[in-house]
């Protein structure tokens, strides 16, 4: 259920092999630049599970996550809908087949859904974390987002730049959200004080 991967300079989630730890490949339309860069970060033993609020049970993200290495670490909603497609698909039963309840677009949807819910629990400091495996990008030359795997992500400083600045755009709605409760306080100061630092640092290195 997953195949072993250690270090961002041995095996990717899909099980390639690197040419070492400055290596570099390319994936998407226009192509992203991957640098292995050693991170210590690791997954053992690739395993899935859901998150809350998912449409699918961890038996069946198991099979989700399975099925979708096979896209080597980056797809569209349109080919997870098409490789459910087949009656014989692990996961056909996630999608509604019935074209009079649901059109194409839907099932769209659908793919976005149960990508998004999606986790892969990886090792952090010796302790197993789920975490999301896969996140909504921009790659140059491509005008469609694309879901790249957590792996791709944190080898790319582009995708990784966009997946933190998503995240800290979350952090500050949910800031302005809750503002007016002191109990808050001092998490809301802390994501405003993370945010202005991290523009600053991004304002620094486009300047150079």
């Amino acid at each position: 259920m997953g195949r072993t991967v250690e270090d961002w300079n041995g095996e990717s989630c899909t099980g390639r092999k690197r040419s070492g730890s400055t290596g570099t490949e390319r994936i998407g339309g226009g192509g992203i630049a991957l640098a292995s860069v050693g991170l210590k970060w690791r997954v053992r033993m690739a395993k899935y599970k859901r998150s809350p609020g998912a449409r699918f049970s961890n038996k069946q993200a198991a099979l989700l996550g399975t099925l979708l290495e096979r896209f080597d670490g980056a797809l569209k909603p349109k080919q997870l809908v098409d490789a459910a497609r087949p009656k014989t698909s692990p996961v056909h039963s996630l999608f509604e087949w019935n074209d009079g309840r649901a059109a194409e677009q839907f099932r769209l949807v659908q793919a976005r859904d149960h990508i998004n819910h999606l986790r892969i629990v990886v090792q952090i400091d010796g302790a197993d974390r789920p975490t999301k495996a896969y996140h909504s990008v921009v790659i140059e030359g491509d005008d469609d987002r694309t879901y790249a795997s957590v792996a791709i992500v944190r080898r790319s400083v582009e995708l990784r730049q966009q997946v933190v600045q998503q995240a800290l755009n979350e952090a500050e709605r949910w800031a302005e959200r809750y503002r007016e409760y002191r109990e808050l306080y001092e998490i809301i100061r802390a994501v405003k004080k993370t945010t202005r630092k991290h523009k600053r640092k991004h304002d620094l290195a486009s300047v150079a």
